[in-house]
């Protein structure tokens, strides 16, 4: 009466196998995923910059200008407080 020896894997154990290798096939399908949709929302985002800056182009001005739009910085902001 010795006790039988098992062979091979019972289907409980091929069933935990098969569950957890698709649980991992998901996470890692996720992350890419996520990681794709990041990447082009990025793109998406300097490109709309890029468009947004051609359109609106930055006016700059001389100090000269500055002074004499301010009347020679004759308002004193964000003094104080100190």
């Amino acid at each position: 009466n010795s006790p039988r020896k098992k062979k091979g894997l019972s289907s409980g154990e091929i069933a935990g196998i098969v569950a957890a290798s698709g649980a991992l096939m998901a996470i890692l399908i996720a992350g890419a995923l996520f990681c794709i949709i990041i990447r082009r929302r990025n793109t998406s985002n300097y490109q709309r910059q890029q468009n947004l800056k051609a359109l609106i182009p930055l006016k700059r001005y001389s100090y000269v200008q500055v002074k004499r739009m301010t009347h020679s910085f004759a308002e004193v902001v964000g003094k104080g407080g100190f």
